[in-house]
């Protein structure tokens, strides 16, 4: 299990030193979290992987089943990784980007670096590693800025499915732009993937599917050739209505609320704003829709601003009489015989005009119906 998480570099340093067996640091692109925790795997001579109670190291998140995998240790130098018993999910093994397959039996070594899922990342340090290593340097090289190097493009399905097009499009863009083009296209493949995990532990009924398309415009700017298209397939061979395009800029935005959706499923067992096309991360507002919603946003504004017009107008009507009150109490007949211009001022204090003071109309309402007036707004309409 946990070996020791939240140490400081160099005190971690000391104990893994000591133990003299294989284990695993976890990546992190935080400097403050890469390294600190630590997985002895040599304890046994098979440590189980996976999000079950029971696995020797616990790993929860995306893509990682309750037994994943089974890391064998022969001796201290020599441990080998392999899927569990039953396991036939490929991609749920990354060992230095590449794929472990069904079956296979492969041997780690020093400096390997292992993705679990989409849920973790780590290390291997074997004891006695090259010359120069050490603990506290292999603690020092568990900072990954970007992560998502440990995902290459090959492995992607949704990049698989665009090779056939990639000749073609070297020589339409150019090197420069070529290059540019593959990296955008990268992060899009794999976060259509990660998409399509989430919707399949989220909400598998719904047969949705995310994919790539390309825009065949080279003219535009690199990052906008790639669209990612959302779709549903139906139980029978009927071709799947597409539901939505989505730019890249605003794909990412989708894929942090399908991560926020699967963090609530994994937690609470359930995920809000489910067929709200406003807040569902898989959903995408019609036109009808955005028209009816910015409408009932615009009639709730002037409902308002009427409302505080309405107080405003109420307010200073009763505040003159009282203010030219207040001096005749307080001082008594003679001062204000002394004084009277000073009632004067007060009881001829403008009165806000009709025009500009005045509460705006209500909306009508019949029925269903909703209707807004703009009237008092100078026949404009509020815009936001």
């Amino acid at each position: 299990g946990l070996y020791a998480t939240g140490r400081s570099h160099p005190a971690l340093a000391s104990e893994v030193e000591a133990v003299g067996l294989p284990l695993l640091l976890n990546l992190s692109s935080d400097p403050a979290l890469a390294g600190c925790v630590a997985h002895i795997i040599g304890r046994r001579q098979v440590s189980s992987v996976g999000s079950h109670p029971d696995c020797d190291i616990i790993v929860t998140g995306l893509g990682v089943s309750g037994r994943l995998c089974q890391i064998e240790v022969a001796s201290p130098q020599a441990a080998f990784i392999s899927y569990a018993p039953g396991v036939t999910a490929r991609g749920g093994v990354r060992i230095n980007g590449i794929a472990l397959e069904e079956g296979e039996r492969t041997q780690l070594f020093n400096m390997d670096k292992i993705v679990f899922g989409r849920a973790a990342a780590f290390c291997v340090v074997m004891p006695g590693g090259e010359e120069g290593d050490s603990i506290d340097g292999a603690i020092q090289s568990c900072l990954e800025p970007d992560l998502s190097k440990l995902f290459p493009s090959e492995s992607s399905a949704a990049w698989s499915e665009l090779q056939s097009y990639f000749d073609d499009l070297w020589q339409r863009l150019g090197e420069e732009r070529g290059h540019e083009f593959f990296a955008f296209l990268g992060e899009a493949a794999h976060m259509a993937d990660e998409a399509n995990e989430i919707a399949m532990e989220v909400r598998p009924r719904d047969r949705l599917k995310f994919e790539v398309e390309l825009v065949w415009d080279i003219t535009r700017e690199v990052r906008d050739i790639i669209v990612i298209r959302l779709m549903r397939f139906p139980e029978d061979d009927a071709s799947p209505p597409v539901l939505g395009y989505f730019t890249l800029p605003a794909f990412r935005a989708r894929v942090a609320r399908m991560r926020e959706c699967y963090e609530a499923f994994v937690n609470l067992g359930r995920w809000s704003d489910v067929g709200d096309a406003f807040e569902d991360a898989w959903m995408e507002p019609s036109a009808a829709e955005l028209s009816l919603h910015l409408r009932l946003r615009v009639e709730d504004e002037c409902l308002a601003h009427a409302r505080l017009q309405h107080l405003q107008q109420h307010a200073a009507s009763h505040a003159a009489p009282e203010l030219a009150q207040a001096p005749a109490a307080r001082s008594g007949p003679s001062r204000a015989a002394r004084s009277p211009s000073a009632n004067a001022s007060l009881l001829h204090q403008p009165q806000p005009s009709p025009q500009g003071g005045s509460s705006a109309p209500s909306p009508a309402r019949s029925g269903d119906d909703r209707h807004v007036s703009f009237g008092s707004f100078g026949g404009s309409p509020v815009a936001r």
